[in-house]
């Protein structure tokens, strides 16, 4: 590929980075809608028929590295390093 065809791929990859935003909003839009009515009426599942929507409570433990910090200290010494890779397109 030359540099004309680089840049293009590039320009396609920002506009679907941009509409990929608005789509994101309109689901939550969306989504939100469906929330508002099984809250309204106190249910967890609705049989739409083309499409059944869960809405539930769920439990989760998750380990509070704020907490573990005061009672503990610092936790340097347990961090290790991962190599990754990052892309992005600005």
């Amino acid at each position: 590929m030359n540099k004309v065809e680089l840049q293009a791929v590039a320009e396609t990859l920002n506009n679907l980075y941009a509409r990929e935003e608005e789509l994101k909003q309109a689901i939550k839009s969306q989504e939100q809608i469906l929330k508002d009515y099984m809250d309204l009426n106190q249910i967890q599942h609705l049989d739409l028929g083309n499409a059944v929507v869960h809405f539930t409570q769920v439990v989760s433990k998750v380990f509070d590295l704020k907490k573990f910090r005061e009672d503990f200290g610092m936790v340097e010494e347990y961090m290790v390093e991962r190599l990754s890779r990052r892309f992005k397109v600005a």
